[in-house]
């Protein structure tokens, strides 16, 4: 599922009668590109993927650049055999009396994710190169020329046009500043995630560093 960028493009500059690029130019299209469709994918949770990473003799992962928000871990000691086991998603509250303590080392079985990194309970003695396995709704990649293509369905293309015509609209002032945010407050989140509605309210020890990476 994914459009390219001179499809949107194309259909961009026919709607703002300046094909010829008098008033506007490609730089700053491809800018506004990217910027609708990551926040269409922000908001509504479009694009998914499925990550691995090494699992360490550590706790905390960072988690992956453009993670929204994470779905799904799971975890195997052979990553050949291809044989994870879904772990379990703690809460807070969950994470906190189990870890008042020593922390628990042995086969992962559940994790715990915070703002920027997540935490495996319990932790591996052994590091196994792709042992973990992460899914999670996060952005597309940056287009960086009209050749490029957006991971997001075609379905999609009159919304990211349309939020590309209000950022030129305000730059060419003929809208009030703010309607393009006013455009993405108003597209509807209606998909229900308890680690998304859980990580907007943590805050990080300013002294925590993560370890291990995704």
């Amino acid at each position: 599922m994914s459009v390219t960028a001179s499809e949107i493009l194309t259909e961009f500059y026919l709607s703002t009668s300046d094909p010829r690029l008098k008033r506007l130019t490609s730089d700053e299209a491809i800018i506004w590109l990217n910027q609708a469709s990551r926040d269409l994918a922000r908001k509504l949770k479009l694009v998914e993927y499925m990550d691995t990473f090494t699992t360490v003799d550590e706790d905390a992962y960072q988690l992956p650049d453009g993670c929204i928000v994470v779905t799904r871990m799971d975890w195997t000691a052979t990553p050949s055999a291809g044989d994870y086991k879904k772990l379990a998603e703690m809460s807070k509250t969950e994470f906190e009396m189990l870890t008042n303590g020593p922390y628990p080392v042995c086969e992962p079985y559940a994790y715990y994710v915070r703002a920027s990194f997540f935490h495996l309970v319990g932790r591996p003695a052994v590091e196994t190169v792709d042992g973990g396995r992460i899914h999670y709704y996060g952005v597309p990649d940056r287009v960086t020329g009209v050749s490029d293509t957006i991971k997001l369905a075609d379905y999609m293309r009159d919304n990211i046009r349309n939020g590309m015509m209000i950022l030129a609209l305000e730059k060419l002032e003929e809208v009030e500043r703010g309607s393009y945010q006013s455009w993405v407050a108003s597209i509807p989140d209606d998909r229900e995630d308890r680690s998304r509605d859980r990580r907007p309210n943590i805050r990080l020890s300013s002294s925590w560093q993560g370890r291990g990476a995704v």
